[in-house]
Parts: structure tokens; sequence; C-alpha cells
């Protein structure tokens, strides 16, 4: 990370370390009750870690995504980007090889877990079938809302987001366990900035 950070400052350590973060919150299995917690209240000791994980590995990916973008936005105009959460308005501002590579790194980042089999209530479904995600477009849009104002309501909104293994309808929040051969979006869209600043800072 020298180079990086010789480059684009603390922005880029930052962007690798809640990738990073968040990623290893999500794989760790590890469910720990407090101490002094009675044996029949286990279940629900363990159940509100997992969804505050969830919650924090949540919010880690948004602030890894808007990072990643403003760090977009300083390569392709060569400028410093808007100091502000709309990543929706920075995105439109990026060049079309960036738009482009990052609309591809979400499409196949969605495609997987929309294709990802369970069971359900009503049998065999698909994570596809069972709720709707965000766009591209949806998600640049609602990233500055949960920057914004997760941190305060913890509320999961709309669409289900396909940013890590939180998913959700509307109506239910699915705390996903461990998934080790899923790579989510953030984690993608860091590795190719990364690889951007590695190898030039300009897009065409």
């Amino acid at each position: 990370m020298t180079t990086i950070k010789a480059q684009f400052g603390d922005m880029a350590q930052s962007m690798h370390d809640c990738m990073s973060i968040a990623k290893y919150l999500d794989l760790n299995p590890t469910t720990p009750v407090p101490v002094g917690t009675p044996e029949s209240d286990f279940d629900d000791a363990r159940a509100r870690y997992r969804l505050s994980k969830k919650h924090v590995v949540h919010m880690l990916n948004a602030t890894a995504f808007e990072i990643a973008i403003k760090l977009l936005y300083k390569m392709d105009t060569g400028g410093d980007h808007p100091h502000n959460h709309n990543i929706h308005r920075m995105y439109r501002d990026l060049s079309d090889t960036s738009k482009s590579q990052v609309a591809k790194i979400y499409k196949q980042s969605v495609s997987e877990l929309a294709a990802i089999e369970g069971d359900g209530n009503d049998g065999h479904l698909t994570l596809g079938e069972l709720v709707q995600f965000q766009s591209l477009d949806e998600a640049l849009k609602s990233n500055e809302d949960v920057m914004k104002n997760f941190k305060y309501d913890g509320a999961y909104k709309g669409k289900s987001s396909a940013m890590g293994s939180a998913i959700w309808n509307g109506e239910t929040l699915w705390a996903f366990p461990p998934m080790p051969s899923s790579t989510f979006f953030p984690e993608r869209l860091c590795n190719y900035v990364l690889h951007r600043m590695e190898i030039g800072t300009a897009a065409n």
C-alpha cells in the first residue's frame, strides 16, 4: 500500500481497511454470548450478535463504496472529489471506461447473489426469486442515505442491496451465514480501483 498512499493519501488505505474488515466480519462465524446470559437466552443473544455484525458490515461496505467512487473521480478528472456523499452525481462524471467497469462489476455481483439457491417456505428458491436487488443507479443513490442515516436508524430500505450478506425484501431481513466462495461487490470494486492505481491513474 506504500505506492498507493503516496499517490492518494490515506483515502486508499481507508477504503482497503473498510473492505478488509467488512470481509473479515462477514466470514467470521463466531457468535459470542455475553457473560452472565441465561442459557435460555443464548439463541436470542447469538441472533442479536449476528445482526449487529451485519449492521457494521453494511456501514463499512457503504463507506468503501463511497471512497472507491471518489478515488475513481480523482483519477478520471484530475481534481479533488466533492466533499459530500452524493456518489450518484460523481459517478456520472467518471470516464466511460470507469462507468462501464463499475457497471460490469456490479452486474456480475448481483447475478451471482441472485443465483444462490436454498429451500424456503415456498419450496426451492433462488435469492433472485425471493428479493428484488437494486440496480446500480439505485445503489449509488441509496448509498448516500446509508452514509447519512443508517448509523442512526439501522433501517434497510427499499430493494435489497447487493453489497453483502444482509439481504431483505421490505418485510424480512436475512442475515446469511459466512459465504466463503462469494466475492461481494465492494471487494470487487475496491480491487479494481487498487489495480487502476497500480497501472496508472487515467481511464479514457
